[in-house]
């Protein structure tokens, strides 16, 4: 059960992030195209990445792979939301998600990886490990 309220808040989290980020600078991070809204391509957008970061999760538990809370975990998630945020980016057509500058990819990436990586540990690993 923690497993799916969990993809659900880190897709609220990138997706929000992606919007909250649209509304400061909207010619930095450009949303939406001439098939959804911004607020669509923030959602689809949210989706992509949460599904990126979600499948590199599952490679990990089917290789038998724990990370924990430590630094290893930190700095894969990073490089997964950085891969993510890449290529929800790069399929602007599908994802309605365009960044213009690679530091703000890298930026959001960091930013993404530091709020999942708290609710993770304040959803995830403290229910399961009581």
């Amino acid at each position: 059960m923690y497993n799916h309220i969990l993809y659900l808040v880190y897709w609220a989290i990138n997706g929000g992030l992606i919007l909250a980020t649209f509304l400061v600078d909207p010619n930095s991070v450009i949303l939406g195209n001439n098939r959804m809204t911004p607020w669509e391509a923030s959602i689809y957008a949210g989706f992509w990445l949460t599904f990126v970061v979600w499948s590199f999760w599952d490679i990990l538990i089917a290789g038998g792979v724990k990370l924990g809370q430590g630094f290893s975990a930190w700095i894969y998630f990073a490089l997964v939301n950085l891969l993510g945020m890449y290529l929800v980016s790069s399929l602007t057509k599908y994802t309605g998600l365009s960044i213009a500058y690679p530091i703000l990819i890298v930026a959001l990436a960091l930013l993404a990886n530091l709020i999942q990586r708290f609710v993770w540990t304040k959803i995830y690993y403290q229910n399961s490990h009581k």
